[in-house]
């Protein structure tokens, strides 16, 4: 497997380095925001990552409607609780579909980023899932289709 070396860093926040995809055995970098500024997610799940420094952020994996690949975002910086989308610190708006699901592309791609930039990550679906519960049922609901939720 040809795993792609993070980029040399410029000063600026490492957590901007985080926006991996599985392509045929490769982890890739994302393409630009101005070539793909929407993603749809299937089988997503969300972290929160604590950095070295102290600093925690909240991340995205799951698998890409259009090209069916697994996928890691960079930092939420914001969460629609009405659509369910959220934007990242790089402009990137990302979309969830469906229910909460294992992926192993997508895992895969989130290890390595965590084993490269030695940040500790805990998985913080189902209190999203609360959240969502008591500000959209709705939506929670259309997330599931109907399917048990715990």
């Amino acid at each position: 497997m040809d795993v792609k070396k993070r980029p040399q860093s410029t000063g600026a926040s490492e957590q901007n380095a985080l926006g991996f995809y599985l392509q045929s055995g490769d982890v890739r970098l994302a393409s630009s925001l101005s070539q793909v500024p929407k993603v749809d997610l299937v089988n997503w799940k969300m972290f929160r990552v604590r950095w070295p420094d102290g600093r925690t952020t909240r991340h995205l994996i799951g698998r890409t409607v259009h090209s069916n690949r697994g996928r890691a975002c960079s930092e939420i910086k914001t969460i629609d609780l009405a659509t369910g989308s959220f934007t990242t610190k790089s402009g990137r708006q990302y979309l969830i579909h469906g229910p909460t699901r294992d992926d192993l592309d997508a895992a895969f791609v989130f290890d390595l980023w965590v084993r490269e930039w030695n940040v500790q990550a805990r998985e913080i679906t189902r209190p999203f899932l609360r959240l969502l519960r008591n500000r959209n049922p709705s939506l929670l609901e259309s997330l599931f289709e109907g399917q048990f939720l715990q």
